[in-house]
C-alpha cells in the first residue's frame, strides 16, 4: 500500500472516527427501544436522555483521540431526538 493511502487510513483511524461511528450505530439500534411512540412525554424524556448520552460519548471519544469536539454535535443529537419523538407520534396516530 502506498504511503499516501497508509497515511490517510492512519489519519481516519487516529481521530476516533471509527469509534464514534460505532457509538452512533449502537445508539441507532437503541433509540427505537427507548422511543416507542406510546406516550409522548415518556418518549421525549427517553429521546433527550439518548441525545445526552450520545453527545457525551461522542465528545469523550473525540477528546480521548485528541480531536476537537465535532461540529454540529448538539444540533445533530437534538435533531435525532426530535425526529424520534415526532416519528413516534405519527406512528401512534396510524
Amino acid at each position: 500500500m502506498g504511503g499516501f493511502a497508509r497515511s490517510g487510513i492512519a489519519d481516519v483511524l487516529g481521530t476516533g472516527t471509527v469509534a464514534i461511528g460505532g457509538l452512533w450505530a449502537i445508539a441507532a439500534l437503541v433509540l427505537p427501544v427507548l422511543v416507542r411512540g406510546r406516550n409522548a412525554a415518556v418518549d421525549l424524556v427517553a429521546a433527550l436522555a439518548w441525545a445526552t448520552g450520545i453527545a457525551l460519548g461522542t465528545r469523550a471519544i473525540a477528546h480521548a483521540a485528541g480531536a476537537g469536539e465535532p461540529r454540529g454535535l448538539v444540533a445533530a443529537t437534538a435533531l435525532g431526538a426530535l425526529a424520534a419523538v415526532v416519528g413516534g407520534a405519527f406512528a401512534r396516530r396510524s
